[in-house]
């Protein structure tokens, strides 16, 4: 079939989400630096996840926790989560427990604040029993509400046996 429409024919193949050879796999991408390849974007736009992506809004107003906590969960062994810029509320601990080989990057002036009294003393962002976990440049926030203790920024350690993380380790912020 002969298409003598951009709008009838490719358009509707560039929009497509659900199909992984189309959409983003149409647009080519090569960085403008000397041996670099050519390769689609899909490719390229894979390389990271951002919160975003999960709908995180990181606008100070909306809870983005759940959204945070799906990011981590999809993340494989090997992959960077990117906080972009933005204030990123939780009214949950937010746990990567277990998980080996990540990076965390927050950009710009990314930071998550507690809200609500289920995270008083308990940490922001759980790490205990990861494995070559890397956080840079995540700023956390808590408040105390009313008689409840603020929450700690992060949990780090090893886990033991009785399921009690044993806390301790050393972290690049």
């Amino acid at each position: 079939m002969r298409c003598n429409r951009i709008k009838t024919c490719i358009f509707p193949d560039l929009a497509d989400t659900t199909d992984p050879s189309k959409g983003d796999a149409f647009i080519g991408f090569q960085q403008l630096l000397t041996g670099a390849i050519s390769r689609n974007v899909h490719d390229k736009l894979s390389e990271m996840v951002s919160v975003k992506d999960f709908g995180a809004r990181g606008d100070n107003s909306n809870d983005d926790g759940n959204a945070i906590q799906s990011a981590f969960e999809a993340t494989n062994e090997g992959g960077s989560i990117i906080f972009p810029p933005g204030e990123y509320r939780t009214s949950r601990p937010l746990s990567l427990r277990g998980k080996i080989d990540l990076t965390i990057i927050a950009l710009g002036r990314a930071r998550i604040r507690a809200i609500g009294k289920e995270l008083a003393g308990k940490p922001i962002l759980d790490l205990v029993g990861c494995t070559r976990t890397r956080v840079y440049n995540l700023r956390t926030h808590s408040t105390p509400t009313g008689n409840n203790r603020p929450a700690c920024a992060v949990a780090i350690g090893r886990e033991s046996d009785d399921s009690a993380p044993q806390l301790g380790g050393s972290m690049l912020f």
